[in-house]
């Protein structure tokens, strides 16, 4: 989980100064509502509600990324959106127990991750024709490496006798 941490910190502080500069009112609206809802999460001693607000909060801050997407897919690459969606579904599977608390982030993110990958390849078709190739030869390649081997004739051996 540190690790996340570290990540999210580390691409905050890139957007600083790499980042998209046409902050709307908007967008600074979903930072003080993000900001304000950190309060009742962290009074709230309930993990389900903590979550609940977390991933609202959450969702009401990507909603400015959504924006921006939109309007300008060229910014946003979907390659870190498709492996978010892979790592939510790895989390999904190493979980001891299945419940609300533990399963919402990683269920709105798999979906939240989906849309924007979406949007990203929809809104260019260059990169959807190129992805859609990389696709199919890894599916080929897939299909190869679990078809059983033929090369053997039934009744002689492999050794050589």
């Amino acid at each position: 989980m540190r690790a996340s941490e570290i990540f999210t910190v580390i691409i905050f502080l890139l957007s600083l100064k790499y980042g998209f500069k046409n902050i709307r009112r908007i967008d600074t609206y979903c930072l003080i509502i993000a900001l304000v809802g950190i309060i009742p999460w962290l009074l709230t001693k309930d993990p389900t509600i903590s979550v609940v607000i977390a991933v609202s909060i959450d969702l009401f801050a990507f909603s400015s990324t959504v924006r921006k997407t939109w309007k300008e897919p060229k910014t946003e690459t979907p390659t870190l959106y498709g492996m978010n969606v892979l790592r939510h579904i790895v989390t999904l599977f190493s979980f001891e127990a299945y419940n609300v608390a533990t399963m919402l982030h990683s269920i709105v993110m798999i979906a939240a991750n989906s849309l924007m990958t979406g949007i990203i390849l929809s809104k260019n078709p260059k990169l959807l024709d190129k992805v859609k190739g990389r696709l199919m030869v890894a599916f080929q390649r897939l299909i190869r490496s679990s078809a059983p081997a033929t090369s053997r004739r039934r009744g002689r051996s492999t050794n050589g006798r």
